[in-house]
């Protein structure tokens, strides 16, 4: 087996074990549905920061984000951080976090909040070390893009 195929075989295996820990958790969202939605936030993570988040920490992005979204959706998102003081990565987390969940926002209607787009990025932390002279915040009318120019 390549390392391709053995990864892909690894990301399905996660996606199985969380579609079974969500579904306990979820009280109105199609748990099939949401998981494959969540899949593209984490890819676009991944692909912005150019990094494989370890299974562990899959499982525990599938099952933060799907259960986030429901909250948020709901009005129930967490806000007791939107005052605090943030550093540079943090607030640049924080313009790049609604693209990634941009196609979701869109569907379902709900806000990302400060202290949610935190949580996040208090998840993957410790993985994303971007050189930030490499990265350039493209801003359109409706939207917030990240990309590397060179």
């Amino acid at each position: 087996m390549s390392a391709d195929q053995l990864k892909k075989m690894v990301d399905e295996i996660v996606i199985f074990f969380t579609i079974e820990g969500v579904a306990r958790h979820l009280s109105f969202l199609n748990h099939n549905v949401i998981i494959e939605e969540v899949e593209n936030v984490v890819k676009f993570f991944e692909m912005t920061y150019s990094i494989h988040f370890k299974n562990y920490l899959r499982i525990n992005l599938f099952m933060h984000l799907v259960v986030m979204i429901e909250r948020l959706m709901t009005h129930d998102g967490l806000n007791h951080r939107e005052d605090s003081e943030l550093t540079e990565q943090q607030r640049n987390f924080i313009v790049l976090t609604p693209e990634a969940f941009r196609p979701l926002i869109t569907k379902y209607r709900f806000a990302m909040t400060t202290t949610e787009c935190l949580i996040i990025y208090e998840l993957i932390e410790a993985w994303i070390t971007v050189d930030q002279s490499l990265l350039v915040l493209k801003a359109d009318k409706n939207s917030v893009q990240a990309s590397r120019e060179v």
